[in-house]
């Protein structure tokens, strides 16, 4: 091999000046991507674990309160809708309304619990409308309203309603015994 001259010389040093230059840089690249998704992983599991433990402390604070509160009444099926109309019957005579239109449209597709559907129009006095909703949604009952639209009618202090309450309830306790103990072995 022949003997370089100081130009080409000088020229293979920049040259291998500036593969080591970006090799470094790279290299740098490469470390500063991977600290930064290592630092966004470690937040993003800082995060979830203080989520966690959000969790687990709010579930420590309502566990008392679980136990005060009543269990969703026991109904089956075909007897949740008649009990909710009763109800609702019941609630809007003692709040002097009157029921225009009611229809149980049955429970909603995205429904995971069992739930009593029913859609009602009345109106009565708006202070009439105040005490049956009120009454209809108190907490032991388990009943919610998914939708309420509230008119004013052409005499004052009257509102014409529509709306959609919910009855949530569990299964009866003949559905729940079978599944349970139906299927546990007997003892022989």
């Amino acid at each position: 091999m022949r003997q370089l001259t100081p130009t080409e010389s000088r020229l293979l040093t920049f040259l291998v000046g500036a593969v080591f230059l970006a090799l470094n840089i790279a290299g740098a690249k490469v470390l500063m991507t991977t600290l930064q998704n290592q630092k966004s992983a470690t937040e993003a599991a800082r995060l979830a674990s203080e989520d966690s433990r959000f969790w687990i402390e709010e579930a420590a604070e309502l566990s008392p309160l679980s136990r005060d509160l009543p269990l969703a009444p026991a109904m089956d099926e075909k007897t949740s809708g008649s009990n909710l109309i009763q109800a609702v019957r019941s609630a809007a005579e003692s709040a002097g309304l009157t029921i225009i239109e009611e229809s149980l449209p049955g429970a909603p597709e995205d429904s995971t619990e069992p739930v009593a559907v029913l859609r009602a129009k009345m109106h009565g006095p708006f202070s009439g409308m105040v005490r049956f909703l009120y009454d209809i949604q108190q907490p032991g009952q388990w009943r919610s309203m998914a939708m309420l639209t509230l008119k004013a009618e052409a005499s004052p202090q009257n509102v014409l309603a529509e709306m959609e309450i919910r009855q949530y309830y569990s299964l009866s306790d003949l559905a729940t015994a079978t599944t349970t103990q139906d299927l546990a072995p007997s003892p022989q």
